[in-house]
């Protein structure tokens, strides 16, 4: 854990108890001087009542907690200590309207817990009474928009392929009008977000009133920020959101997010805590729900109307709506940042733009709804290297995975983090466990669709053997090259008494059995053993081969190894033994075996 730092926000005074940590940063609001924007454009003209001393204390409390998150380093990738200094401890003191309610230990362990389960930092938080009031906050009133109206939904609209179904399905196809809340991140990205909204006002059931949208601006001034995790922007988009929900009556707030990337299980063992975003988890939901039920002082809701479906079904139904020729107005990737004029809009590398590009073919959908010019880089046959090259890897194969585990007890056996979830899905947990199953067995059955799919739309480059071995394709083709531990197979397959490493099947063979580990990670940590048969492998050598580019923990290795060890009993070959006595080192020794080198 790094060094405790202490945020003064507002132009608060130090606290002076003992213990203060010694880092001090400093944050405040404002065009002026402060190193936090944040404006809400056209918000003035649609809510029906200026927000509570409550409530902008809420919004105040979000924002500073969003710049921290981006003032405060976790040390970076690069660093030895990265999963060390991931989990900050970060100590805030701002003032607020209403010291009376944010000193009562219930709302401050509400703010805590729904903070450092979408971040994975450690939070303390001390406030200080401000006389300022709602009159004086002018960051709500930049722009005066339409006339307030009645409202069915406050939905978060980030302008990404799930959030246009939501917006679809609520204003096409039943009827009801949103009040849409995006945010700003860059000028170039909001204007997409405009665009795809009109369109969808243009688009809504005849005698539905026109939806509104709400721009909310909220970024650090030009040199402050330092990282760009921001586990933390969902937290401040449910406050606006929630505000602004209450503020034209209503006590539900929607995110509209595919299950698959709300439970968001870790694709591999370095994916872990916080590292895998939990926006829309489960559980985050009803943490975010708690506190902002205390802040409002009545019930309030925080719910995902897709929780139990996948992006590829979202996509079918928005095609059989008759609106799948949106999708091509939408963007995905996380890279929004690095987003240049004329360059497509997905990076073609990052886990949204690779699950876009498999559920857009296993949606049946073509080019015309997903544009091949979208993309920097193609999804399918782009070279890649390092971590980008383990991504791809992990996340059709942890998909495919789910297709050989046979109940919902061997799948949580399989994946503990869904543990975490299913108390929060409002069903009793066996329900909960056997319905999560089943949307992951679907996610996988989508997954092989567009696999398929995307072979046969390849198959004279797989013919004419053009398509990279490190790529998408190349990987599940089975022609991975030697940096990842993807050996040509050891021996010819004629001598029932050789090892056989087979890259195309994922198997490795000997004296007639057979142990099938699909394209994981013990597969390729077996496959470097074998090409080292009876010498000391150091672990410098598995990390290079196996995690490229990832400084993999010694336990990750250990842990790799013994689930290995546990597959190859299980299938009988226990003539394969590891030795692990020479400290990180393994060594593969075949007992009473004939060995081909």
């Amino acid at each position: 854990m790094a060094d405790p730092h202490l945020i003064v926000c507002g132009g608060a005074e130090p606290p002076s108890a003992p213990g203060t940590p010694p880092v001090v940063r400093r944050l405040d609001i404002g065009d002026k001087g402060g190193q936090v924007r944040l404006k809400f454009d056209q918000l003035a003209g649609l809510i029906h009542t200026r927000p509570s001393p409550a409530e902008l204390d809420l919004i105040e409390i979000a924002a500073y907690v969003f710049a921290a998150d981006q003032t405060v380093s976790r040390g970076g990738p690069t660093r030895i200590d990265y999963g060390d200094r991931w989990r900050r401890t970060l100590r805030f003191h701002i003032p607020v309207r209403r010291s009376d309610l944010w000193s009562r230990r219930h709302v401050r362990d509400a703010l805590r817990d729904a903070l450092e389960f979408l971040t994975d930092d450690q939070y303390e938080f001390s406030f200080t009474s401000t006389t300022a009031r709602a009159a004086d906050v002018q960051y709500l009133l930049d722009r005066v928009g339409p006339s307030a109206g009645e409202f069915d939904e406050v939905a978060l609209f980030s302008g990404g392929a799930d959030s246009l179904c939501g917006a679809i399905d609520a204003t096409a196809v039943r009827g009801r009008r949103q009040l849409l809340v995006s945010h700003r991140p860059v000028n170039h990205v909001y204007a997409r977000q405009q665009a795809l909204y009109r369109a969808v006002a243009d688009r809504r059931r005849a005698g539905t009133p026109r939806p509104a949208h709400v721009g909310v601006t909220a970024h650090l001034a030009d040199g402050v920020a330092t990282a760009h995790t921001q586990r933390s922007r969902s937290f401040l988009f449910a406050a606006v959101g929630g505000v602004i929900a209450r503020r034209v009556g209503l006590s539900e707030l929607r995110f509209y997010e595919n299950g698959i990337i709300s439970l968001n299980l870790p694709i591999s063992p370095q994916v872990i805590g916080g590292r895998a975003s939990r926006t829309t988890h489960p559980q985050a939901l009803a943490r975010l729900a708690r506190l902002l039920s205390l802040v409002f002082e009545s019930e309030f809701a925080v719910v995902n109307p897709f929780e139990w479906a996948t992006r590829a079904e979202l996509l079918v139904a928005l095609h059989a709506a008759g609106h799948a020729d949106l999708l091509a107005d939408t963007v995905s990737c996380i890279h929004t940042r690095d987003q240049t004029t004329g360059a497509g809009p997905h990076c073609g590398r990052c886990s949204q733009c690779v699950d876009r590009r498999l559920s857009v073919l296993a949606a049946g959908l073509g080019p015309a709804h997903d544009p091949p010019a979208g993309y920097r880089e193609d999804v399918l046959v782009g070279a890649r290297d390092g971590a980008d090259l383990l991504l791809v890897e992990r996340f059709v194969g942890a998909a495919l995975d789910v297709r050989r585990i046979a109940s919902p007890v061997a799948f949580a056996a399989h994946n503990p983090e869904v543990n975490r979830a299913l108390r929060y899905y409002g069903l009793p947990p066996a329900v909960a466990a056997e319905r999560v199953f089943d949307l992951c067995r679907r996610h996988s059955d989508g997954m092989s669709r567009a696999v398929a799919r995307a072979l046969g739309e390849q198959v004279n480059a797989i013919v004419g053997q053009t398509v990279p071995p490190a790529s998408l394709l190349g990987l599940i083709l089975g022609r991975m090259p030697t940096p990842i531990g993807l050996p040509p197979a050891v021996g010819p397959d004629t001598d029932p008494e050789r090892l056989i490493v087979d890259p195309a099947r994922f198997t490795v063979r000997t004296r007639g059995r057979e142990c099938f580990f699909g394209n994981t990670n013990e597969f390729h940590l077996v496959a470097r053993m074998a090409r080292s048969v009876g010498d000391y492998v150091p672990y410098d050598a598995l990390r290079e081969a196996v995690w490229p580019g990832i400084d993999a923990e010694s336990f990750t290795i250990q842990k790799t190894m013994s689930n290995a060890r546990r597959k190859l009993v299980a299938a009988g070959l226990t003539e394969l033994v590891f030795d692990g006595r020479q400290k990180q080192h393994y060594r593969l020794q075949i007992a009473a075996a004939t060995v081909a080198r």
